[in-house]
């Protein structure tokens, strides 16, 4: 009766994952390959009974083998992961067999989002009773990157607590609390200043899936744009 049980389970574990991964697919999620100690990013496109496509945002020297690989899949502010072979290449969609494991994985490993260059994400935050403004350079489920002028880079130490961050992103608000694990100063051509690197210690479900919608939109965009 005991095996019988585990046996039912079983099954059960299965046909819900199999369900979880064809909502994905419904859905276009992003997908994250590991690649020769890189990450390809791409879209879920088709499921069939024993495979599935996805189409790259670039594909320029992208070759797969016939071979196993791992993914990170993105929806709804969830992860998952998955374990797969490569099939082959037929026009822009890349076939991969019907992945051989779906598992939750842990959210350290989320994709950072760098935000796109002329896109201006405003951010404030307080930290010991005082207020704090800056943009971000890039954002994820668990953290953002935010860039604060030089002047006040002895207002902030590693480890400092935030409270109240307010993030716009396009139409929507987020709203979480913090804390500062880096400080480092960042220059480009276009920005320059000290780049806070904030993980969230606490933020609502309801806004990881504004940041993941957002990324997704831009990634979508982007993969337009280069078809």
């Amino acid at each position: 009766m005991a095996n019988s049980q585990i046996y039912m389970n079983e099954i059960s574990d299965l046909i819900q994952k199999k369900e979880t991964f064809e909502l994905c697919v419904l859905k276009k999620s992003r997908i994250e390959i590991n690649l020769n100690n890189d990450k390809i990013i791409g879209f879920l496109e088709i499921c069939e009974l024993n495979r599935f496509a996805i189409k790259l945002i670039s594909s320029n020297n992208v070759e797969f083998k016939n071979d196993s690989y791992k993914a990170t899949v993105y929806t709804d502010a969830k992860l998952f992961g998955l374990v797969f072979n490569f099939l082959k290449k037929d026009g822009e969609l890349f076939w991969f067999s019907y992945p051989d494991k779906l598992f939750s994985i842990n959210r350290r490993e989320t994709f950072r989002f760098k935000i796109p260059t002329g896109y201006q994400v405003d951010v404030g935050f307080i930290i010991n009773n005082s207020n704090f403004e800056g943009s971000v350079l890039d954002i994820s489920l668990e953290g953002a990157g935010i860039l604060i002028s030089l002047d006040k880079k002895d207002k902030f130490k590693v480890g400092d607590l935030i409270s109240n961050i307010h993030i716009k992103l396009e139409n929507k608000e987020i709203y979480a609390f913090g804390e500062i694990r880096s400080i480092t100063e960042y220059a480009t051509n276009q920005k320059k200043g000290i780049k806070l690197g904030i993980k969230f210690t606490k933020i609502q479900n309801q806004y990881q899936t504004c940041i993941m919608n957002y990324m997704n939109r831009h990634l979508s965009h982007y993969s337009k744009k280069l078809a």
